[in-house]
């Protein structure tokens, strides 16, 4: 009867911790936005630098929720898919930006493909693939606790 108690008084204190912390966590951590290019922003790159925007790409952890911020002058920045990526093809654009200060919400995961509408911009490096991977998870979520939980 004592073994049966502690084992129900344990299985409450694991589902009320469990319980707190999805809703102190919440799993989700805040957004970013990411200036393209930190203070380089996105001009045509100069020749011989024609992969700074896959390096900038590179050094960055893309989620879900996120934003990307081109910053620009006498250019644009157009969506594409990956075929005008690759052919830098601006006639069928997803979105164009051309107002020199543009946002990009990453609202799915997966490649998001931008180009330069300038066609030798792009060909000469004005490009960036960006990976977005799931929504930002915390360090602790509810499910690693869990397994903690049931496997006493």
């Amino acid at each position: 009867m004592k073994q049966r108690n502690m084992v129900s008084l344990l299985s409450l204190l694991c589902s009320t911790f469990l319980l707190l912390s999805a809703a102190s966590m919440h799993g989700v951590e805040a957004v970013k936005e990411f200036k393209v290019g930190d203070d380089f922003g996105w001009p045509e790159p100069v020749i011989n630098n024609t992969s700074v925007y896959s390096q900038w790409a590179g050094k960055n952890r893309f989620h879900v929720g996120d934003s990307l911020s081109f910053e620009y002058k006498n250019d644009s920045v157009l969506l594409v898919e990956k075929w005008g990526y690759y052919h830098c093809n601006t006639s069928k654009a997803i979105i164009s930006f051309n107002n020199g200060k543009s946002s990009m919400k990453l609202d799915r995961p997966g490649p998001f493909y931008f180009i330069s509408g300038t066609f030798d911009h792009c060909r000469n490096g004005q490009r960036l693939l960006v990976e977005v991977m799931g929504l930002h998870q915390s360090p602790h979520s509810p499910v690693s606790t869990l397994h903690h939980c049931s496997s006493s």
